[in-house]
């Protein structure tokens, strides 16, 4: 599935030591990412998991296919809390998120 997404624009991000934390009001939520979902994140916008996967491997010089699950991962915990909009408009936030990482 190669879809791009498109991030809420009511969280409100902060970078702290080159970690973004995000804060959710809407969920009443905070996420802390890791530098790697942090890189994700500022680069995901309109774009599919193959090419956030391409520009990682240029920039850290790996191969794509190294990190494209990863980054498919990472973009599938982002819409399953409900940090992406859907196709129209809302929240692509799951019913079960029971654990965070």
């Amino acid at each position: 599935m190669s879809m791009s997404q498109t991030r809420r624009q009511d969280l409100v991000t902060r970078i702290v030591d080159g970690e973004i934390i995000i804060l959710d009001r809407a969920a009443g939520r905070v996420h802390q990412l890791n530098r790697t979902a942090s890189y994700i994140w500022n680069v995901c916008e309109g774009r599919s998991a193959p090419e956030i996967a391409t520009e990682m491997a240029a920039r850290f010089d790996v191969i794509p296919d190294m990190v494209l699950n990863d980054v498919q991962t990472t973009l599938s915990d982002f819409r399953r809390f409900g940090l992406f909009l859907d196709a129209r408009g809302e929240a692509t936030q799951a019913h079960e998120v029971n654990n965070e990482q």
